[in-house]
């Protein structure tokens, strides 16, 4: 059971980077809200650092609030990524 809880969580964070660059705690904000459930950080992180890895997230450091935070977004091989896996996912449905 926690493969496919960590399944759709990784495919949830996917889905909110998709929907525009976000932030960690973003991310992990959103996800709480629309899912109501927690997505733990230690989950959220290592993830983000793998797609950066295979190329599909890039980050930039920027000032939000008096803070500065890595903001994440998917390259254009990330975005074609999960527009595969979006399509895919309709077609089981």
């Amino acid at each position: 059971m926690d493969g496919i809880i960590s399944d759709f969580s990784r495919f949830y964070i996917l889905t909110i980077l998709y929907e525009g660059p976000s932030h960690g705690y973003q991310i992990i904000n959103r996800f709480k809200k629309r899912v109501k459930k927690d997505v733990s950080p230690s989950l959220v992180y290592p993830f983000l650092q793998q797609l950066e890895e295979k190329g599909l997230v890039t980050n930039t450091t920027e000032p939000v609030g008096q803070k500065q935070r890595k903001i994440f977004r998917l390259t254009e091989e990330g975005r074609k990524v999960c527009t595969g896996l979006f399509k895919r996912d309709r077609k089981r449905t």
